[in-house]
């Protein structure tokens, strides 16, 4: 049973969470919460829920749904340098990093002398772990990607493979990643999302008792299987994809194999969905639109709208989007390089690629564009087996791991 919204309170011994911008820091921040495991949330420009009448639409999406303004403390300050930069120019990894340290020197002492521990996400934390340490307070490392060396690596090869979208694969400094490892030696605790994650921080010398994994979860309600109500999957097959428009996540590569498809099923179709500036030397492949990102709200009925979600990463730390689409009802095609071996069964809810392999992408979409049928079988089974994947259950997991660092 969780508590009400009006009951949340500050754990006196719960976990200081700090983030300086948004991403998915918010649904933990409640989580926590719910679990009485929260001392406070520290972040950039976000407020409870009592402000989502009064914020402009544009803002909205900064609000923290269901949790209480008196658990936030905002540091808005480097995150609103940071935005207003972006509108000049494009961000740089270094802009980020300037945010990411502003934020750290700024948080009040007496957060961490009031909280039982420390919780810092990757990039942002090399400066915060110190000042934990010197508090007393055990620090955990929420990792949102894999391990830095094996990203660098990833990129190294999409560079040579699609030199047009070598900007969307940059290399990052040698500074940038040093202070990504002093983060990941200091950390009493390291939280990753996938196997995948956990696989490639041991291959880089982690050592194992730091590492602890914690799938991410989903809103269910939100997130509705199409099925529910279902309809037959009439005209072409609707392939889709949502994430940012780039090389890591595979969009030059599905490009590639998508002509093979039409050869043999000219009616297919393909949405691309996300963030990102389409390379003006690509032409787009025929039967492929371009959508633009989606904002928040609408995420559930534009999935819905699609028969077969493809995703075909070549590095990721989890993938929310997969286990999203999963409880709408859509089948799967993804890779081994995300939660996929987690969170599906291959060939019961859709199907689980090398990186790359450009045979095995063309027969997973061969098998839904000659067999329509098969959209309805696997995306019942993809909306079953994601039904485990919760805030709540996640939540619960994170409580574990703080009572047994603080005794509490």
């Amino acid at each position: 049973m969780q508590p009400p919204v009006s009951n949340l309170t500050a754990a006196p011994n719960g976990a200081l969470l700090t983030h300086p911008g948004t991403q998915y820091s918010h649904a933990l921040a409640l989580a926590l919460a719910r679990q009485q495991q929260l001392s406070r949330f520290a972040t950039g420009l976000a407020w409870g829920h009592e402000w989502q009448r009064w914020l402009p639409a544009s803002w909205r999406s900064r609000v923290v749904p269901g949790l209480p303004d008196r658990l936030l403390y905002r540091c808005w300050q480097p995150e609103l340098r940071l935005l207003l930069t972006g509108r000049r120019r494009s961000l740089t990894p270094e802009d980020f990093f300037r945010r990411n340290q502003a934020f750290q020197q700024a948080l009040p002492q007496r957060l961490l002398q009031q909280c039982g521990a420390v919780i810092g996400f990757d990039t942002s934390s090399w400066l915060l772990q110190q000042r934990a340490r010197a508090a007393g307070k055990p620090f955990v490392l929420d990792a949102s990607i894999a391990h830095p060396l094996a990203k660098e690596a990833v990129y190294q090869q999409l560079r040579s493979e699609f030199p047009d979208w070598a900007t969307h694969s940059e290399s990052k400094a040698q500074a940038l990643l040093a202070l990504e490892q002093q983060e990941m030696e200091q950390a009493d605790r390291i939280v990753v999302a996938s196997s995948f994650t956990r696989d490639t921080y041991l291959q880089h010398g982690v050592p194992a008792h730091k590492i602890v994994v914690n799938p991410y979860g989903t809103d269910l309600q939100f997130f509705e299987s199409k099925w529910n109500q279902p309809l037959p999957v009439e005209g072409p097959v609707r392939f889709v994809f949502m994430g940012s428009i780039g090389a890591r996540k595979g969009v030059p590569w599905l490009c590639r194999v998508w002509p093979q498809l039409l050869a043999q099923v000219p009616q297919a179709q393909l949405t691309l969905a996300g963030y990102g500036q389409w390379p003006a030397s690509v032409p787009l492949p025929p039967q492929v639109q371009l959508a633009g990102a989606i904002a928040p709200s609408h995420r559930a009925a534009f999935l819905r709208q699609h028969h077969v979600f493809v995703f075909p990463s070549y590095f990721e730390g989890f993938a929310q989007v997969i286990i999203e689409a999963m409880a709408c009802g859509l089948p799967v095609i993804t890779t081994t390089a995300t939660a996929a071996p987690d969170v599906m069964t291959a060939g019961e809810d859709g199907f689980i690629l090398t990186p790359g392999d450009d045979a095995a992408l063309l027969q997973a979409l061969l098998h839904f564009a000659l067999q329509p049928a098969e959209v309805e079988r696997m995306g019942r089974q993809a909306a079953l087996h994601v039904q485990p994947y919760t805030w709540q259950a996640y939540g619960q997991r994170w409580a574990t791991l703080l009572q047994s660092l603080t005794g509490a």
